[in-house]
């Protein structure tokens, strides 16, 4: 009995290996330069904490990693020779720049977003989607330079994928078969490693938000973070029961007056309590002197 595996499933294992290794690149410059765009609001924090944080950074990213990107590495791992890399590789590239492609984005939202907000980015990235559209391209031009950088790491990727997958697998390939039990455990191997990761560890309790929040400075909470770990794990815990103790037309009713002053006017029934202020006559500018 050969306990080895098939050429195939030994190749495609280099390939995972690659696809996670860019993957775990890619959020560290990712987090590199959220920390210096926002390096204000981390200078207070040492060196060693900053390290600490990308430290602790790399659970969110192995989980992001598996979570966006697991299906591809499962597929990959079939002990069958048809699913070798070399036969469908662009088809591969593909897959795995769709998957990877939600995490960058998110993530080079948050490197601006998060000096409006001082936080990592939760469901109202979904929830104020109209309103993101609607202003998506005045902010595309104002923020270029973000636009260069996600085509800059796409073509980056596409350039080490294939410069390493040809050192990682020698072509033309000769299939060698392997033992199919051995094959198939690796296979079992691969989903059981895949949810680990996903869970974050084996400890007792799976890895949420709050976990990359390990010193009293907040905002190193923030470095650790992954914006499309945020976002996910908001929109999953997402589902409280709306409590409406009256009907909206009837709370409005009784709160737009309070809000109201004479001078003004509700002029955007999308926001109802966003006013407008209007004069009859010229604007009454007054000098107010303190003592």
């Amino acid at each position: 009995m050969k306990f080895k595996l098939n050429s195939s499933q030994k190749d495609n294992l280099k390939i995972i290996g690659l696809f996670v290794a860019i993957s775990l690149i890619i959020n560290f410059l990712l987090r590199l330069g959220f920390l210096i765009n926002n390096f204000g609001t981390f200078k207070d924090a040492g060196f060693f904490e900053i390290c600490q944080a990308f430290f602790v950074a790399l659970r969110f990213d192995l989980a992001v990693t598996f979570i966006f990107s697991g299906a591809i590495f499962i597929l990959l791992l079939l002990p069958f020779e048809k699913i070798h890399f070399r036969n469908f590789q662009l088809t591969w590239i593909i897959l795995f720049l769709i998957s990877i492609l939600p995490v960058m984005i998110l993530n080079i939202i948050d490197i601006n977003y998060f000096t409006i907000v001082e936080r990592r980015s939760t469901y109202e990235i979904i929830t104020l989607r109209g309103e993101i559209l609607r202003f998506l391209l005045p902010v595309l031009i104002e923020f270029w330079y973000l636009l260069i950088l996600a085509f800059g790491l796409i073509y980056l990727i596409i350039r080490v994928i294939k410069r390493f997958s040809e050192r990682l697998i020698k072509y033309p390939v000769p299939f060698e078969k392997g033992n199919y039990l051995i094959s198939f455990i690796v296979f079992g191997l691969g989903i059981g490693f895949t949810f680990l990761f996903i869970r974050g560890g084996l400890q007792e309790k799976p890895l949420r938000p709050a976990m990359a929040f390990f010193s009293s400075n907040r905002h190193l909470g923030n470095l650790a973070s992954n914006s499309a770990y945020t976002v996910l794990t908001s929109l999953a815990h997402n589902d409280e029961t709306v409590v409406d103790f009256m009907p909206q037309n009837e709370a409005l009713a009784i709160v737009q007056p309070q809000l109201k002053s004479h001078f003004d006017e509700y002029y955007n029934p999308e926001f109802p309590f966003s006013r407008e202020t209007k004069f009859k006559g010229p604007e009454k500018k007054y000098n107010v002197v303190f003592k």
